[in-house]
């Protein structure tokens, strides 16, 4: 399916509304496929889409390389239009969470670890989400709901750490029911309230600055504990090492017309990097669990107490860090909260003044805030090397990234 120049937002919806008007099915979308990731003409990228309607699927594709010869044979695409599906059906992602199987297996488990009122007749189960990093389902049972999640392979720490982290910080989690860790996958309690996008309330917004540097510092004594669970490392000490390493595999994945000169900007992103992580280190504040996705849509609650859900790209890193999309951005006086920056700064840091001065946590918050956007970037560059076997399309969006990164560094500079 070619896509229009609408938003991708847009058409998306539209999409998906189509499909269930006409087909009375559901569409699930598993990727995108780039021709700029492929060799030939083609300039309109293309949507693959995983559609079903309930019934059996055998191997969860819903084209075939005959289909596409045939197809190509027939005058019905061009030869380039055809090498570049071909190229793209072998691409599709291998996670088995659209397949019927797999969501029978994921349901037996359930119903095992809920109470023993609970049986396959009495519980009801909607997949609610399936991403290139996750699926989610909504369990049932009563009147009681539950979120089922199952995470790729490489980010298997996360039923682990959320299992820990339900331990160290009991109130700012999501209660846990069940962990299997060798399939990544939990069960947990529903959180009652809203997430945060839709709240302005100061109030809310101080609460969850509050309790986030407390599950932070309260995880600040278990380095071992998070190494043990596979948390990525991203600590301050390693931060240019594990740059160094993400930028140089990145550009060995680029296409040799942009791998030189791609190559030649790296040493500005790094020196920035390590100039950046070396000041932080400096304040002596120590290295806890980030939360590398704390949108506002991951934090949930009421005006008196938020919990953070979501930890797939969870990081061992400097707990400022976690800030990049929670409190930094209201720096910006178009956001909502500018106002409020202050008072959510101070709710943050309140925690760490026992142990730091005020005015040297101010400063290392702002370093911080500068070294955050080149963290964030470097966790993309992470989850897209990580992705692309999978997902060719990702190979555009690194050298995005790098682009944009270097344009950042040499501003600074």
């Amino acid at each position: 399916m070619d896509l229009p120049p609408s938003p991708v937002e847009t058409f998306l919806a539209r999409f998906t509304r189509c499909i269930a008007h006409r087909h009375r099915c559901r569409a699930q979308v598993l990727r995108w496929i780039n021709p700029e990731d492929f060799s030939g003409g083609e300039t309109l990228p293309i949507l693959l889409c995983h559609v079903r309607d309930g019934g059996a699927i055998a191997n969860g594709v819903w084209i075939t390389e005959n289909d596409i010869s045939q197809a190509s044979d027939a005058g019905q695409c061009s030869t380039g239009r055809a090498s570049l599906l071909q190229c793209a059906l072998q691409s599709l992602p291998t996670q088995p969470w659209t397949i019927p199987e797999w969501i029978d297996q994921a349901t037996t488990w359930i119903v095992a670890q809920l109470p023993r009122c609970a049986t396959a007749n009495n519980v009801s189960i909607t997949q609610v989400r399936v991403s290139p990093s996750s699926s989610v389902l909504r369990v049932r049972a009563a009147s009681k709901y539950y979120y089922f999640k199952a995470v790729r392979r490489a980010y298997g720490y996360e039923p682990g750490l959320i299992t820990w982290l339900a331990k160290v910080a009991p109130s700012s989690v999501a209660p846990v029911v069940a962990a299997d860790r060798a399939r990544s996958w939990y069960l947990s309690e529903r959180v009652p309230g809203q997430n945060f996008s839709g709240i302005v309330a100061v109030d809310a917004w101080k609460c969850a600055m509050k309790q986030l540097a407390c599950l932070q510092k309260g995880a600040s004594e278990f380095h071992t504990e998070l190494a043990q669970l596979g948390v990525p490392d991203f600590r301050t000490s390693v931060l240019e090492q594990r740059a160094t390493e993400l930028l140089r595999q990145a550009i060995e994945v680029l296409c040799e017309s942009h791998r030189c000169a791609i190559r030649k900007r790296i040493g500005a992103i790094l020196l920035r990097v390590s100039t950046l992580a070396k000041r932080l280190a400096s304040y002596g504040i120590t290295d806890s669990i980030v939360h590398s996705d704390l949108n506002e849509s991951n934090i949930l609650g009421s005006d008196s107490h938020a919990v953070f859900i979501d930890w797939t790209y969870a990081t061992s890193g400097h707990p400022f860090l976690a800030l990049l999309y929670t409190l930094y951005p209201t720096k910006s006086p178009s956001h909502k909260l500018h106002r409020y920056y202050t008072a959510l700064l101070d709710s943050y840091l309140r925690a760490w003044e026992p142990d730091y001065p005020r005015q040297a946590l101010r400063e290392c918050c702002e370093v911080a805030g500068e070294l955050a956007y080149y963290y964030g970037r470097l966790i993309n560059v992470w989850i897209s090397l990580e992705r692309r076997s999978e997902m060719p399309g990702e190979v555009g969006e690194l050298q995005r990234l790098i682009e944009h990164m270097s344009r950042r560094a040499q501003e600074a500079s």
